[in-house]
């Protein structure tokens, strides 16, 4: 039989509670460095998927519409805008891809572009259009061009631009 001193304390109460740390369990204490060197906790790999982001500038919501369902359906993160002016505020944080009409209610779309290429960022571009005339494109150089009205099937086929070298 095991006596107990009073006038001894014990570091656990009869519950098996520590008395200074009571969300500690019994035999399984800490080692003195542990808290240094904790790993963190884990959560779902789903969390640090990296997806692309997509930045659509178009005035048709047809045709917004028509993208924002097949790269969503690829796991693409999509934003999108309808002016020039909506669309320069969303390259903060700069989007990996943009599909980029023209020809916007409230100016040329390729002041986008412009604004991508002189700033340095590695967003590779899609250009819409209408226009038959290739001076509307001179020193644009997008990765990709589709002439409007865009046949779906080429809508599909702009995934293969992103890992285009």
């Amino acid at each position: 039989m095991i006596r107990l001193d009073a006038s001894v304390p014990l570091p656990y109460d009869l519950g098996g509670r520590n008395r200074e740390h009571p969300d500690r369990v019994p035999g399984r204490e800490e080692h003195p460095r542990s808290k240094r060197t904790r790993r963190p906790e884990r959560h779902d790999a789903e969390e640090f998927t990296v997806r692309p982001i997509l930045l659509i500038v178009e005035d048709d919501p047809a045709l917004t519409e028509v993208w924002r369902t097949i790269f969503a359906a690829r796991g693409w993160e999509v934003r999108s805008a309808a002016t020039v002016a909506e669309g320069l505020a969303l390259l903060e944080p700069a989007p990996d891809y943009l599909i980029l009409d023209l020809q916007l209610p409230d100016g040329d779309g390729g002041a986008l572009l412009r604004r991508i290429r002189e700033t340095g960022m590695k967003t590779r571009v899609a250009v819409t259009t209408a226009s038959d005339d290739p001076a509307s494109l001179a020193g644009l150089e997008p990765e990709a061009l589709f002439r409007k009205p865009v046949d779906v099937v080429d809508v599909w086929r702009l995934g293969a631009f992103s890992e285009a070298g």
